[in-house]
């Protein structure tokens, strides 16, 4: 899994998620979660986990659905 680094952090500007950003917030979303939650939980449940839940398809839809509301 690529990490960010804390120096990536140092520059953080805050912007709406358009569908071509869609990588660059899975990178962020798996690793945080991953990181908080990696320790007290199996890696086989975490790898499902952050399959299912960070999938391309569910991110696109999360995105198209808060456009239309």
């Amino acid at each position: 899994m690529e990490h960010f680094k804390i120096k990536d952090m140092e520059n953080i500007k805050i912007k709406k998620v358009t569908l071509s950003n869609i990588e660059t917030l899975q990178k962020i979303g798996r690793q945080t979660f991953f990181e908080t939650f990696s320790e007290s939980n199996t890696e086989e449940n975490m790898k499902k986990y952050l399959e299912e839940v960070f999938s391309t398809e569910d991110e696109q839809t999360n995105i198209l659905m808060k456009k239309m509301l």
